[in-house]
């Protein structure tokens, strides 16, 4: 529970204490008013103990003025209040529902229930307190909102979405009403909705840290990381501790894991060499017929990487270049089947693959043998490497940079 709420409940808890005992006995009969002054002392007592930060005592007085006036819920309520500053949202709950017993219509009773009850995570029980609130309130956005979250949390996107649509139209001008729904939408993979409704948080309040930071998702959900970036530049400029916070989990989520670049100084294959390269162009020793070579080509990754993962050679694959990944690639050949006896096989699995931590870079060895007669040839610019292990934090590669050949220059 924040300070800010401590100190509130104390508050309240003190005006609800001079309140009650400025006219407490005013309807009594002569033969309770004593009972009556006890437990209004009783609760005075409570309060200025709570306020103290002395709990146990509070609750003991609480507990004397329930019984000295056990019809009052006024006792088990602020019992419960005491109970939940203490962190006790078990003992809380015990005393919210003594009240509910004596008053089950007293509604301000029941939402301190519910509250109680989710942070005790029993959001089954929560659920019903806070249908019923909705309910005999349904002009307050309070009950929708809390059971948007019970539904979100538990996967029950359909349901939540119903309930964050009532409370948008209870406020259609709150910020936090578009940014809840927005979430809703960003699990249910509607990114481009999502992105409308946290714009329009924004718009109210453009200084909403999490709508700047789940709008940047559903950017990456729309596979537009240029205008998540965008959104990672506006959580810095709001310079807030938060801000911050949110704006780091937001880099690290676009600044996804991928092939950065081939270091071809410590590369010994020419990947710049096209189509129907002779083998023997790789390297003189491959003119023997039937001779081989071990060749290495080394990548450095954007971040440290996982070594286990890196060094499992079942992580990598030599491929020749299909025409997929939007062409990016290119097609072995230029998708000529010619030559077709005479092409060079490279194993799909590499020999070997070694990792430097301090450059996060990765050697993958593979063999190339030249044929019985010496003419076998190959295209270099068009062999596919790629790598779908795990970074040094356990995320997957970016899909758009897990892969690298020489017709394209770079990772995609």
């Amino acid at each position: 529970m924040s300070d800010y709420l401590v100190s509130a409940l104390s508050a309240g808890l003190t005006t609800q204490f001079d309140s009650s005992t400025a006219n407490v006995g005013t309807s009594l009969t002569a033969g309770t008013a004593n009972r009556a002054s006890l437990a209004a002392s009783a609760m005075s007592r409570g309060a200025s103990a709570a306020q103290s930060g002395n709990y146990d005592v509070a609750v003991q007085e609480f507990k004397r003025a329930a019984a000295y006036s056990p019809a009052d819920t006024q006792p088990y309520s602020y019992m419960g209040q005491v109970y939940m500053m203490a962190s006790k949202p078990a003992d809380a709950i015990t005393a919210y529902n003594k009240a509910l017993k004596i008053n089950p219509q007293d509604d301000n009773i029941r939402l301190l229930l519910g509250k109680a009850l989710v942070q005790s995570g029993k959001t089954t029980e929560a659920e019903k307190q806070y249908l019923q609130l909705a309910k005999t309130n349904p002009s307050s956005a309070e009950p929708p909102t809390t059971l948007g979250f019970i539904y979100l949390n538990s996967g029950r996107l359909a349901e939540a979405d119903t309930q964050f649509q009532k409370v948008i139209q209870l406020a259609p001008t709150s910020a936090t009403a578009q940014y809840n729904l927005g979430l809703v939408r960003n699990k249910q993979g509607r990114y481009e909705e999502a992105a409308s409704l946290f714009e329009r948080a924004i718009a109210i309040d453009p200084k909403n840290a999490n709508a700047h930071a789940d709008l940047a998702y559903a950017y990456l959900g729309m596979d537009d990381p240029a205008r998540a970036k965008q959104q990672y530049n506006e959580l810095i400029d709001l310079g807030t501790t938060a801000a911050g916070a949110l704006a780091s989990t937001v880099y690290r989520t676009i600044e996804t894991p991928k092939i950065f670049y081939n270091d071809v100084v410590n590369s010994n294959f020419n990947t710049l060499l096209g189509s129907q390269t002779p083998v023997s162009s790789l390297d003189a020793s491959l003119a023997t017929p039937g001779a081989s070579m071990v060749f290495k080509m080394t990548f450095v990754f954007n971040q440290d990487m996982d070594i286990g993962s890196v060094m499992n050679m079942a992580n990598w694959s030599i491929t020749k270049a299909d025409g997929s990944s939007n062409g990016a690639g290119g097609t072995y050949n230029d998708g000529a089947y010619i030559n077709a006896s005479k092409q060079a096989y490279i194993p799909i699995s590499p020999l070997s693959v070694t990792y430097d931590k301090d450059k996060q870079s990765a050697t993958i060895y593979f063999r190339i043998t030249q044929n019985a007669t010496g003419d076998a040839v190959t295209d270099p610019k068009r062999w596919v490497f790629s790598f779908k292990g795990l970074d040094a934090t356990g995320r997957t590669m970016d899909k758009h940079g897990d892969e690298y050949d020489g017709y394209a220059l770079h990772a995609f």
